[in-house]
């Protein structure tokens, strides 16, 4: 940590808080509790994922601990649906389909999935005549 004279620590009930300009953010220690705020402030449904540093910025709002970087990025490289969802390069540029002439000789299928709801249904398709998208 770099050297600041307006960091100081603090143990308040037996918890210590390191104090900057009046903010407190939770020390901890404790390895398994540091997995578990990573979890909470990326894998869950209301995190949604984010990427390096808006996890890191959002977890050093309320807590510290030592090597908080390297051991944020390194759990968010871990991550298998960060790793499945990452940017990939595109294939190139798109090139023009041909028109067709004929009703349903030419459609396309998109699956779009949703959460899903009390009916179990999580998805739907959209398949369209590309004779009528001209």
């Amino acid at each position: 940590m770099k050297k600041n004279p307006n960091l100081c620590i603090e143990e308040i009930n037996d918890i210590c808080y390191l104090s900057e300009d009046g903010f407190k953010k939770l020390i901890i220690i404790d390895k398994e509790t540091i997995h578990t705020v990573i979890r909470e402030y990326h894998d869950t449904k209301y995190s949604g994922h984010h990427a390096l540093d808006i996890t890191y910025n959002n977890i050093r709002q309320d807590y510290y601990f030592k090597e908080m970087f390297s051991i944020i990025k390194r759990y968010i490289k871990s991550c298998a649906t960060c790793q499945l969802n990452i940017n990939r390069k595109d294939n190139g540029i798109l090139q023009s389909l041909e028109i067709p002439f004929e009703v349903w000789r030419d459609i396309s299928i998109d699956f779009l999935l949703l959460p899903k709801t009390m009916y179990a249904i999580n998805g739907f398709t959209v398949e369209v005549d590309q004779v009528c998208v001209i």
